[in-house]
C-alpha cells in the first residue's frame, strides 16, 4: 500500500501544534478536545447502543412481543424518522454561522429534552399502568391503536396500552436524538486535524469498547431487575457530560455558507440538495457500502442478545458475560489500525476487513454450536466488524468535499436510514419466519457480501478519480 500524500498541508505543522482552519491547537488544547469528544460519544453510546439498542429489546422480548414489532419499533419507526430530518438538520448545521459555533447550538439546546424523553422511554410501563387504571378509557384507545402495529396483534390490552406509550415516547426520543446523532460526527471534521483523523477515529473504538465491556459485563444483568435504574443513569450522564462539552469545546471560524437557490421554495432546496448528493455514481457507491455494512451490523447488535437468551437459552447475566470478551479483544485493532489509517488509505484496508465480516458472519452460522463456541465466534465477529470499523474509521473525511461534509454525510445517512427503516422490520419477519435465531448470521452474511462488492467497485472509482496521488471529490455538474 502507498502512502497517501493528501495532507501534505497538515504534514508541515510543527509536532507540537495542529490545524484545522482558524484552530491552533498546542498539544494540551489537542488533548482537551480529545477527551471531551471521546467522553462525549462514550456516554451516546451508552444511551443509543446499548440502553434504546439492547435494553428495551429485551423488555420487549420479555413482554411476549415478536421480533417483527421490536424491528419495526425499535428500527423501522426510528429510521424513518431519521431519513426525513437528517439532511434538515445536517445541512442547516453546514449553514449555520453562530457565537457557539455551527455544530454546537445544535448539541446543546437538544440535550436536555433529549435526556427527559430517555426517561418516558424507561418508564413507559409504569406509565401505561398508570394510564390503564387512572384513564382506563385512553388506555383503551392506545391499546386499539397499537393493535395495529405490525406483528402486534393477539397481545394482551395491558401489553397493546405499553407498546402504545412506548412508541410515543420513542418518536419523542428520537426527534431530539437526531441532533447529535446528525451534528456531533460532523464535528470531527471542524475541530480534529486531518492527520490525527484516523488515530482520533481509532480512539473513539477503543473508549466505546470500553464502555461496551462495563456495559456487558456488569451492567447487562440489571435489563431484567432494574431497567429504569439503567436509563436514568444514561440520561444523566448524558445530559452533564453533552452541556459539558457543548460549552468547553470551541470551534473555528467559517468562511460565509454558499447562496441560497434563487427561489426560497422547499422544492427549490430538495431539488438542489438531491442534484449535488444523488447524482454521483461515485457517491451511490459509498453510500450502499456503508448502508450494506450499518444494516448488517444493527441487525446482528439489535437481536444478538435475544440470539443469546433464546436461541441459546443464556441468562441475560450470562450473556453479558460471555460477549464482554470481545468488547476487551476488539480494543486491539484499534490499537493497531489507528495510526495506519492516518497513513494509508482507508479504501484498501477496508476491502480486506470487509471480506474478514463476511467470512466471519459465515462460520459463525455453522459453527457455534454451544456457549464455548458462542464465545469464540461472537467475538471472532465483533473483532472483524472492529476491524472494518477501524480501518475505514476517517474514510468519510478522505471522500466527501470538507466545504459540504454535513450535507453528504447527511445524504449517506439518509439513504442507510431508509435501507435500515424497511430491513428493520424485514430482519425481524424473517427470524419470526425461519424460526432460528441462527439464521440471524444469514441475513449479517447477505449485506455483507453485497458491501463488499459495491466497496470493490467503489475502490476501482476511486484509483479513476486520482486515487492516492489526486483525488478530489466529484462534484455536480
Amino acid at each position: 500500500m502507498n502512502p497517501n500524500p493528501s495532507n501534505t498541508s497538515a504534514d508541515a505543522t510543527p509536532p507540537s501544534k495542529w490545524s484545522v482552519g482558524t484552530i491552533h491547537y498546542t498539544r494540551g488544547r489537542l488533548l482537551n478536545v480529545f477527551f471531551w469528544l471521546l467522553w462525549g460519544d462514550f456516554c451516546l453510546t451508552l444511551m443509543d447502543n446499548f440502553v434504546i439498542g439492547q435494553v428495551l429489546n429485551l423488555q420487549l422480548d420479555a413482554a411476549g412481543v415478536s421480533k417483527s414489532t421490536i424491528g419495526f419499533l425499535n428500527g423501522t419507526v426510528m429510521a424513518v424518522l431519521s431519513a426525513m430530518l437528517v439532511s434538515v438538520i445536517g445541512t442547516a448545521s453546514d449553514r449555520h454561522r453562530g457565537r457557539l459555533g455551527r455544530r454546537m447550538p445544535f448539541l446543546l439546546w437538544s440535550t436536555p429534552p433529549l435526556a427527559v424523553c430517555l426517561l418516558l422511554v424507561g418508564f413507559s410501563p409504569r406509565l401505561a399502568a398508570w394510564l390503564g387504571e387512572s384513564h382506563p378509557s385512553l388506555a383503551q384507545v392506545l391499546a386499539s391503536l397499537a393493535s395495529t402495529i405490525p406483528g402486534a396483534g393477539g397481545l394482551p390490552p395491558a401489553t397493546h396500552t405499553f407498546l402504545a406509550v412506548l412508541t410515543c415516547s420513542l418518536v419523542l426520543y428520537k426527534l431530539f436524538d437526531l441532533f447529535p446523532q446528525s451534528v456531533y460526527y460532523y464535528l470531527w471534521a471542524d475541530v480534529i486535524p486531518a492527520r490525527l483523523m484516523g488515530t482520533f477515529a481509532c480512539m473513539f473504538r477503543i473508549v466505546a469498547a470500553v464502555g461496551m465491556f462495563v456495559f456487558n459485563r456488569f451492567l447487562l444483568g440489571w435489563a431484567a431487575t432494574h431497567p429504569e435504574a439503567l436509563y436514568i443513569g444514561a440520561g444523566g450522564l448524558y445530559l452533564l457530560s453533552f452541556v459539558a462539552m457543548s460549552l468547553l469545546v470551541k470551534e473555528g471560524e467559517y468562511a460565509p455558507p454558499p447562496p441560497r437557490p434563487p427561489s426560497r421554495r422547499w422544492t427549490a432546496s430538495i431539488a438542489l440538495y438531491c442534484r449535488e448528493c444523488f447524482t454521483s455514481g461515485f457517491y451511490w457507491k459509498l453510500f450502499i457500502t456503508n448502508a450494506c455494512f450499518i444494516i448488517a451490523v444493527k441487525s446482528f447488535i439489535s437481536f444478538a442478545p435475544i440470539f443469546g437468551t433464546k436461541g441459546m437459552n443464556l441468562t441475560p447475566q450470562r450473556f453479558g458475560e460471555l460477549i464482554s470478551i470481545k468488547d476487551l479483544v476488539t480494543i486491539v485493532p484499534f490499537l493497531i489500525l489507528g495510526p495506519l489509517a492516518d497513513r494509508y488509505h482507508p479504501l484498501r484496508a477496508g476491502l480486506v476487513a470487509y471480506f474478514l465480516v463476511l467470512a466471519s458472519g459465515i462460520a459463525s452460522f455453522f459453527l457455534i454450536k454451544g456457549e464455548t463456541s458462542f464465545a469464540i465466534w461472537m467475538t471472532a465477529t465483533f473483532t472483524a466488524i472492529a476491524v472494518f470499523q477501524a480501518a475505514t474509521g476517517a474514510i468519510m473525511p478522505r471522500l466527501l468535499p470538507r466545504e459540504r461534509y454535513g450535507q453528504f454525510n447527511s445524504a449517506n445517512s439518509v439513504v442507510w436510514q431508509l435501507g435500515w427503516a424497511t430491513a428493520a422490520w424485514l430482519c425481524g419477519a424473517f427470524l419470526d419466519w425461519s424460526g432460528d435465531m441462527r439464521y440471524l448470521f444469514v441475513w449479517f452474511s447477505a449485506f455483507s457480501l453485497v458491501g463488499f462488492i459495491t466497496m470493490v467497485w467503489l475502490y476501482f472509482d476511486w484509483k479513476r478519480l486520482g486515487g492516492d496521488e489526486s483525488y478530489m471529490p466529484p462534484t455536480p455538474d
